[in-house]
């Protein structure tokens, strides 16, 4: 297309979500103490620089772009903490980063990044996902040619999976880590590692938002940028009506708009934070199922049976919670809006990822709960034959007692009453009756050990 009008003082936004890494037995910790089901926003009470959005006072400049996240319908089932991470601090870092640093590459000639423009929020996702959220904003001039918009997606990416200690991106990550796991060490009253949080390469989704300008190389511009990870260029989502009128493609690592209103693009914000939050919710259940596997495979103590069954009533609880909150907020969406979210579902495989962590949760509680079951048998036979041998021992010295008031005694002791019993028949009484009732113990022994008897001997079944 030749440079002209039509790109002239137009400008570009990106919004990227980058979500935030908790390690497995922190994030169960956290998932135990964070009280989901009392629906306050009192846990972050003290802690002065972490907010409930509704309470969250912006600087100048980010109302407008944070009122998105609030003003749908829908915004009472996104329970959003804000963290001051002291924006305008990232930002001049940033506009130093661009006008210094190269390592990143340059922007297609006629456009430039606004730094002026960039808003960066650090928020707590349903009490559950840390997710660090920028949006950035690409000027265009007369001189831009929009052949070159597929470029722009990617100039944002290497910004912000620069990971070079001395780059802003790392510096503005290491941040979101530092805070995120302070308020995880105010929930759970420990201290944790410097490194349970961390950010993990190439897990950042960016949505571009090309404008109203719906022109056919404006379409196909945006369609490369899925190019290297979707072939499929016909199943796109249209949002707005018809696909004639719109481009949208909600991608696996990007997501595009062209041809939106402004006040209709915007309300794409808060869903994809959404899903891209219980996209990576359903992660974490699945990395603490695989590490609850391997544990499980080992033979571990029945404390820590008992310990883990615990963990997974509370992995129950939450996972029934959090999928009760999914339908609510997708209840709460606009038409146009649900068609989109729904085409993201199957694209992403939410909803199978769900019954899967739902099924794997209770086949590992089932699985822990048979294991404490079969511990608790293993100690009861241990109690029963401890107090069989007691028993045992009790019969003995009951024997005992017996022989020994018959040794005490004579035949000529024995009460008139009892006549008919001879001297002879006294004296093999005596003799002979400890000698039954240890036979009789004896007897006992073997049919209640019949089976491992049976077994001691290669036979298959014991006496019945």
């Amino acid at each position: 297309m030749p440079k002209g009008l039509d790109a002239m003082d137009s400008t570009y936004t990106f919004t990227c979500y980058q979500p935030l890494w908790i390690k497995d037995n922190q994030w169960i910790r956290l998932l135990e103490k964070v009280g989901m089901l009392d629906g306050d926003n009192t846990l972050v009470s003290t802690m002065s620089n972490w907010t409930p959005l509704e309470q969250f006072q912006p600087e100048v400049g980010d109302k407008e772009w944070l009122d998105a996240f609030m003003v749908q319908p829908q915004a009472k089932y996104l329970d959003l903490q804000l963290c001051d991470m002291s924006r305008r601090r990232h930002i001049e870092r940033l506009q130093y980063f661009t006008n210094t640093n190269t390592s990143i590459g340059e922007l297609p000639p006629g456009f430039r990044l606004a730094c002026e423009e960039t808003q960066l929020q650090l928020m707590f996702v349903n009490k559950c996902v840390f997710m660090l959220v920028v949006q950035f904003k690409i000027k265009s001039t007369s001189e831009a040619d929009l052949a070159q918009l597929h470029q722009l997606p990617l100039y944002i990416r290497r910004i912000m999976e620069n990971n070079k200690p001395e780059g802003w991106s790392s510096e503005m990550k290491d941040s979101a880590c530092f805070e995120s796991r302070k308020l995880i060490e105010v929930i759970t009253h420990r201290t944790m590692p410097q490194d349970c949080v961390y950010v993990s390469d190439n897990t950042c989704h960016i949505v571009s938002d090309f404008g109203s300008n719906t022109d056919e190389l404006s379409i196909q511009s945006a369609q490369e940028i899925h190019a290297e990870e979707e072939l499929d260029y016909e199943d796109v989502t249209p949002i707005d009506g018809s696909s004639n009128q719109v481009f949208s493609h909600f991608g696996w690592s990007y997501s595009t708009l062209l041809g939106l209103k402004e006040s209709r693009a915007k309300m794409c914000l808060p869903f994809m934070l959404y899903l891209q939050s219980f996209w990576f919710l359903n992660k974490f259940f699945k990395s603490v199922l695989l590490e609850s596997m391997n544990v499980l495979s080992r033979s571990i103590t029945n404390d820590e049976l008992k310990k883990r069954s615990r963990m997974f009533d509370t992995m129950v609880l939450a996972n029934e919670w959090y999928n009760i909150r999914h339908s609510q907020y997708k209840g709460a969406l606009k038409p146009w809006q649900t068609a989109a979210f729904e085409g993201v579902e199957q694209y992403w495989g939410l909803l199978a990822s769900m019954e899967d962590v739902r099924r794997w949760i209770q086949t590992n509680k089932d699985f822990i709960d048979r294991k404490i079951s079969y511990n608790i048998q293993a100690i009861e036979q241990k109690q029963s034959f401890i107090l069989f041998v007691i028993t045992l021992i009790q019969m003995l010295t009951i024997v005992g007692f017996f022989k020994d008031y018959f040794d005490l005694i004579s035949y000529a002791q024995v009460p008139q009453i009892f006549g008919f019993i001879t001297e002879r028949h006294f004296t093999a009484f005596s003799l002979y009756l400890p000698l039954w009732l240890v036979l009789i113990n004896c007897v006992f022994v073997l049919y209640i050990y019949r089976r491992r008897i049976g077994m001691f001997f290669g036979k298959d079944k014991g006496l019945d």
